[in-house]
């Protein structure tokens, strides 16, 4: 039997194309901007780097299925599609929330351990982060599970055609999984909040710092968008009611993507603009001055080569220094330490004062050979 004319809808069908494919390139540029920024920084990639990189894979099984729908009549009414084509978008349908779940677990993950390099000193900031990634391994868990069992057997959610049946409240599901999702981003987005705030630094640095962070508040808008979308959401019509769901689907993963590597860009943008500039290389640093290089802080060491710094470091030296110089006696001396944040060109130093009375004044170099 012949299958009956059907028109495209040209417009979903072009944006669902146009709209992917340009942020999914571009969450892989950036991703491959980070992996070299590693390189160049330390020559070593951290399991942050291997857990984003799992994620944007993941996030190609929506983009691909996305793509397909195009072809196969997104934005027609499943009536008016041959039984062929509504089977193939239907069940696009069901593979992009399979993928949805698994890469936004992995990216979200990269980025908690990415967090907990840089705050993870302090105790209840490792504890709240350590907790929500068992939270988001969880919730993906469940999303992957519910979401492949939701009918049965599983293939009667794209093919009608044969005996089965389906949960109750699908819709309500999706719902509550993106909710959770929601949940989830914003929490990710407030933990470093209180620390950056509680720097002794300027209040204009303040702002720059946390603006850089807040560019994570663009997933919890198209999280939120999403959650949106699905109150359209027709299971018995999904060719015309899912077109934008899945464009949000895909652009909520490939923007957490982004965003999760922007900010350990900067050793890539830097070599780039010292060779442009004429100054000096990128590697060369000075004992004394502290280097960007993987992440947010660093510290030179005495030989020249960069280690990681964490926030806390600072208080800790100092206090170290204070208990041992504690009951000597001599001339007022003001200790220095200070840690540095660069992000983007924006330089943020903090400095804490420490009056001690020690017998001689030591210099950095001494200082870190008491602490270490």
């Amino acid at each position: 039997m012949a299958s009956r004319e059907w028109k495209t809808n040209e417009y979903w069908k072009t944006v669902s194309i146009v709209v992917v494919l340009v942020f999914a390139s571009l969450a892989t540029l950036t991703y491959a901007l980070r992996m070299y920024a590693a390189r160049i920084s330390s020559s070593r990639f951290k399991v942050q780097d291997y857990l984003m990189g799992i994620g944007l894979l993941l996030s190609y099984g929506a983009t691909v299925a996305t793509i397909l729908n195009a072809f196969n009549g997104v934005g027609v009414p499943s009536k008016e599609l041959p039984l062929a084509e509504k089977n193939s978008l239907n069940y696009g349908s069901w593979i992009i929330q399979k993928f949805w779940p698994t890469s936004m677990a992995f990216i979200k993950i990269s980025i908690i351990f990415f967090l907990r390099s840089l705050f993870g000193a302090r105790p209840i900031v490792r504890r709240w982060l350590d907790g929500l990634s068992v939270i988001i391994a969880l919730w993906a868990t469940a999303a992957l599970l519910t979401n492949i069992f939701q009918c049965w057997p599983p293939s009667y959610y794209y093919n009608k055609n044969q005996k089965g049946h389906c949960m109750p409240g699908q819709k309500q599901f999706f719902m509550a999984m993106g909710s959770l999702a929601l949940i989830e981003d914003t929490v990710i987005l407030l933990i470093p909040m209180p620390t950056i705030w509680t720097l002794k630094v300027k209040l204009r640095q303040k702002i720059a710092v946390t603006f850089i962070l807040s560019l994570g508040s663009l997933v919890c808008v198209l999280s939120l968008l999403r959650i949106v979308e699905f109150r359209r959401f027709l299971l018995t019509d999904l060719s015309s009611s899912s077109a934008l769901e899945s464009i949000f689907t895909c652009l909520e993963m490939n923007i957490a993507t982004i965003c999760g590597c922007l900010p350990l860009l900067r050793p890539v943008f830097r070599k780039f603009l010292t060779r442009t500039d004429g100054s000096r290389s990128y590697g060369a640093s000075s004992a004394k001055q502290p280097n960007f290089q993987s992440g947010f802080l660093s510290a030179s060491s005495r030989s020249g080569a960069s280690e990681f710094q964490k926030l806390s470091d600072v208080n800790f030296l100092a206090t170290r220094v204070a208990s041992k110089s504690k009951g000597s006696s001599g001339k007022r001396d003001e200790t220095r330490t200070s840690s540095e944040i660069e992000l983007k060109g924006i330089e943020v130093s903090t400095s804490m004062h420490q009056e001690v009375r020690p017998a001689s004044i030591p210099d950095s170099d001494e200082l870190r050979r008491h602490v270490l």
